[in-house]
């Protein structure tokens, strides 16, 4: 007696393919069995809500099972560019807070006056951090960018007053909030109006990019002219005789 698969002969997906598609099941072999480089590969779709299913861990099992195997969607990608992002930041941010203070050290050759400047962006980033997280906002591969941003564009104004109160040696301290306070709250403001625009993108990401910008210079304005003059008198007062 002889068994039926004495005479198998393994079918190859060129042989099958054609048959499959033209059947009932034609549409979903398609969508299922795409070809790659010449080489024939499983597709498998699969649906789930929000944050219920975890990806790195179901990338790291379809890999312990088949090293071919990977999985891919704009979830994924997502994660892939917030990893990227936050590795970045943590060496761009504090470069970026390092050549600021070393620029302001070359220039006003106080560390005193330094530190009274870094105190409104320090302040300023530290309320922008917190009110994103007070509004559920995360920082993604697109937000991520703002904070080198406003590390660069909140220290102005924190500068400008203080220039403005060492000016001529005066101590002027009314003379810097009232004029040079009304010019930084008018530059901070087209600032602001320029990326908040953002804020109307119907992109979410993009919006929230917009909306931590205008927390991150707003602040730092804030603290400028309301932290930073009361500094200034008390840390710096003029020296007479």
């Amino acid at each position: 007696l002889s068994r039926p698969d004495d005479d198998y002969t393994p079918a190859m997906p060129e042989t099958i393919l054609p048959t499959l598609q033209s059947s009932p099941l034609g549409k979903w072999v398609s969508r299922c069995l795409v070809k790659r480089q010449g080489i024939y590969k499983a597709v498998a779709t699969v649906l789930y809500e929000g944050d219920r299913l975890n990806l790195i861990r179901l990338e790291k099992e379809a890999s312990g099972i088949d090293q071919r195997a990977g999985i891919t969607g704009l979830d994924l990608i997502n994660i892939d560019l917030f990893r990227m992002v936050r590795r970045d930041l943590l060496v761009i941010a504090p470069l970026a807070m390092f050549s600021v203070v070393l620029l302001l050290y070359l220039h006003f050759r106080r560390w005193k006056v330094v530190i009274l400047a870094l105190i409104p962006l320090s302040v300023g980033i530290t309320w922008m951090l917190g009110l994103t997280s007070l509004f559920g906002w995360k920082i993604n591969y697109i937000n991520g960018v703002v904070i080198p941003m406003v590390v660069g564009i909140g220290i102005d104004d924190g500068i400008h007053i203080i220039h403005r109160y060492l000016e001529g040696s005066r101590y002027d301290i009314h003379g810097a909030v009232q004029y040079t306070g009304r010019a930084v709250a008018m530059t901070s403001f087209t600032t602001m109006v320029g990326f908040g625009s953002l804020v109307i993108a119907q992109y979410r990401v993009l919006s929230s990019m917009g909306w931590t910008i205008i927390m991150g210079i707003g602040a730092c304005l804030l603290t400028s002219l309301l932290l930073l003059p009361p500094l200034l008198v008390i840390f710096l007062k003029p020296i007479h005789g």
